[in-house]
């Protein structure tokens, strides 16, 4: 693992940008993540590509996936910025101290939130075609002052016999222009399974 600082002289949080084709994010990956919160502002994003006769299933579709909860636990106030050329897919996320802050784009494709978001001050933006609402029983999204705004994104609400809650305090709450539907089809993203050979790239 690694920690990056990009605290300035001031005490300022700088930004960190990671840019690869997929990301899938283990637990170990998350506490990293989290350590480097603390000090920094951090961007993810993800390019899907096609190279020479290579496609973009070898390459990677632009995912970003969180394969476990995530708690950011530092006491400044921080962004995450999670920007996908392809789909994202989101568990619980916690702030237990600090503000966090998510910006997510997935202009064209997909978010999957197979949890909770709980803020603790900070505010949601969502860019996508569609938002899927897919935990099983009650999900909910607290930001407690933070605004919730969906923009133009569609809702689908997985029909699991629970309800879905926004409660943002005193912030603002814009469920945008989009539609809001139904689901009955639960969605995941799995890592895959190719790897580069000496003969080109092959099924793992």
């Amino acid at each position: 693992s690694i920690e990056v600082s990009t605290i300035t002289s001031t005490n300022d949080a700088g930004l960190w940008l990671i840019d690869p084709y997929n990301y899938f994010l283990s637990t170990s990956n998350l506490t990293t993540l989290d350590n480097n919160l603390v000090s920094s502002n951090i961007t993810i994003t993800t390019t899907g590509s096609t190279s020479g006769s290579f496609s973009s299933t070898s390459f990677g579709f632009g995912h970003i996936v969180f394969q476990d909860n995530f708690t950011y636990d530092g006491a400044g106030n921080r962004t995450l910025t999670l920007t996908a050329d392809g789909d994202i897919y989101l568990q619980d996320i916690t702030s237990s101290s600090g503000a966090l802050t998510l910006d997510i784009n997935a202009t064209g494709n997909q978010v999957y939130l197979d949890g909770d978001l709980s803020l603790n001050g900070g505010s949601i933006d969502i860019a996508s075609t569609d938002v899927h609402f897919q935990k099983e029983g009650n999900q909910s999204i607290t930001t407690s002052g933070g605004s919730l705004a969906f923009n133009s994104t569609n809702l689908k609400l997985l029909q699991s016999g629970g309800t879905v809650s926004f409660n943002t305090g005193a912030g603002s709450l814009n469920l945008g222009s989009g539609t809001i539907g139904y689901t009955t089809t639960k969605q995941s993203i799995t890592a895959p399974t190719l790897k580069l050979t000496s003969a080109g790239l092959n099924a793992r």
